[in-house]
């Protein structure tokens, strides 16, 4: 195989290696950014790193951290587990797309129910979910002829517990020519400047240990405070019934059901 000097290299093998841009996308469903899911081929971005840490984050946070979601399970399985065929593929299932593509968080699609632990964990969450949103709203503009499956995102309202925070760092000229030709598409400042947030670790390095050692850059809402008492018994435990079906082995390309779960491996 030509060695490209511009190439990245994978070992696939002990003797074999490829261009990591003939990798399809590889990760854990369970975690995995939309744009990941819906568009296999993607190359994975650090945007879909930091939207895939995002869903650890969520996945634990629901499990062991005292929320106003009162039915765990439900929730796990359609954020995490649920998926959609189209046109014979996996897409993502509508909750996690909601979420995404509208920056804030639901315990359900279908009644739109916010979902909220009361406390620091909240404007985290949130604060990631606004980045991650603006970031999909300007890719989503930059590529308006390809459409794209689920939910189109817009840009959330911004409350005083979603404030994103304001860190001043530089970015690279790539970033910025793209960010530069996205103001013709008369999208808002703020929502390009906090799409910048997710194109390097930077930001939430800072957010996460600015909020953990409640220091004052965080911005945060002055009553918000990390309680003693909000980690919990797992709210998921190994005996729950799954509510939703196995995914197919064969995909149905008529199926156009979200409300299926995939087989964990």
């Amino acid at each position: 195989m030509p060695v490209s000097p511009s190439a990245r290299y994978v070992v696939a093998s002990l003797d074999i290696a490829v261009s990591q841009a003939d990798l399809p996308a590889q990760g854990t469903w369970q975690y995995m950014s939309v744009a990941l899911i819906n568009e296999p081929t993607k190359a994975v971005e650090i945007p879909d790193e930091l939207e895939a840490f995002f869903n650890v984050l969520l996945y634990y946070a629901v499990r062991y951290v005292r929320s106003d979601c009162k039915d765990v399970p439900h929730y796990i399985e359609f954020y995490f587990e649920a998926f959609q065929i189209v046109q014979g593929r996996y897409q993502c299932g509508n909750l996690k797309n909601l979420t995404i593509a509208s920056g804030d968080l639901y315990t359900s699609e279908s009644t739109l129910s916010t979902l909220r632990f009361g406390s620091v964990l909240d404007y985290i969450l949130l604060t990631i979910l606004q980045w991650l949103n603006a970031h999909h709203v300007v890719r989503h503009h930059a590529r308006p002829q390809e459409g794209g499956n689920g939910h189109k995102p817009t840009t959330g309202k911004v409350g005083s517990r979603r404030r994103a925070m304001s860190v001043d760092d530089d970015y690279s000229v790539d970033m910025d020519d793209k960010l530069a030709s996205m103001k013709k598409a008369s999208l808002p400042e703020e929502t390009l400047q906090n799409a910048k947030k997710v194109q390097q670790h930077d930001h939430m390095l800072a957010l996460l240990l600015w909020c953990i050692n409640n220091d004052p850059r965080a911005k945060m809402p002055e009553d918000m405070e990390w309680p003693t008492d909000d980690k919990v018994p797992d709210r998921y435990p190994n005996s729950t019934e799954k509510q939703l079906p196995v995914a197919p082995t064969h995909l149905v390309v008529q199926d156009n059901d979200s409300n299926k779960r995939l087989k964990s491996n």
